[in-house]
């Protein structure tokens, strides 16, 4: 019943609640229909069937919009997928977290947005301390080398995109932060659809080499700031999902994969027809 409500302050919603109302209408207006036809006199002037026929459709309608949280399990592979609209941080398991390709870890500066998920990770697993998951970031570069330098306020040491940062908190939790935009001389980031896919299989690849198949945790990367055209929150989950079960028939690496959305992203998603898809993508 939460979940149902919760569902209320969304646009989508309603549209599709309006238009399965009314598609309703119409489907229980041809059975009207054709029974009038055997018995004119019963419903000529009834009312009570109008009231019916409104109220039955509300009700179908209620039933049909019922929330769907995306969830299916691919047996053959050993991997689950599943889609939580949540904090990523509250989530257990290891998380992925996408950065520039120069790894900036500083939102003082604005660099770094504080609302953006690497802000996120700097105040609740860092608290706040720059130098600190400065540190941590230098220390799991230490193996990748820079390709160049970009003359830029903040880090100016850019890596390629596809390298990943494995930070780990004191709880154990690994923080996979995989670069997947460049930064320009402005600091403002750009990417495209072919740099998330090559981060993804970058990240799968890390957690293969440094994990026990714990489950890992995605956020809508390629949002925001990134400014990557076409990458709209639809296609982003869609990509995430292909990617890892992708990944997983060629080797096992993750049991399950969590696709965390942030509440303010809930009503971006057609939850119903992302739990279709996963369903279509087991069977492929």
């Amino acid at each position: 019943m939460l979940a149902y409500a919760r569902q209320l302050k969304y646009p989508r919603f309603w549209k599709d609640f309006f238009r399965t109302w009314l598609a309703s209408i119409g489907a229980f207006a041809l059975i009207v229909g054709l029974l009038a036809v055997f018995f004119p006199d019963f419903f000529i002037g009834n009312v009570l069937i109008v009231l019916i026929v409104v109220g039955g459709s509300g009700v179908a309608a209620i039933v049909l919009s019922r929330p769907v949280i995306p969830f299916n399990e691919y047996v053959s592979d050993r991997a689950k997928i599943r889609l939580v609209v949540g904090d990523l941080f509250a989530q257990p398991g290891n998380s992925l977290i996408g950065v520039t390709t120069t790894f900036d870890v500083t939102t003082s500066d604005g660099i770094i947005a504080k609302s953006s998920v690497q802000g996120a990770l700097l105040a609740t697993v860092f608290d706040g301390s720059e130098a600190r998951m400065g540190k941590a970031m230098d220390d799991a570069l230490l193996p990748h080398t820079p390709l160049r330098s970009i003359h830029k306020p903040g880090r100016t040491n850019a890596y390629e995109v596809g390298t990943v940062a494995s930070l780990s908190a004191t709880n154990g939790t690994r923080y996979f932060c995989v670069a997947y935009t460049e930064m320009d001389t402005h600091n403002n980031a750009h990417g495209s659809i072919e740099n998330v896919e090559k981060a993804l299989q970058a990240t799968w690849d890390e957690v293969d080499r440094t994990t026990n198949g714990e489950r890992i945790n995605v956020p809508l990367i390629g949002q925001g700031q990134s400014r990557i055209a076409g990458l709209t929150p639809e296609v982003v989950v869609r990509l995430i999902a292909i990617s890892f079960l992708l990944r997983t028939r060629r080797s096992f690496f993750s049991k399950e994969l969590c696709i965390a959305i942030h509440p303010s992203d809930a009503g971006k998603i057609n939850m119903r027809e992302f739990h279709a898809f996963l369903v279509q993508l087991g069977t492929t």
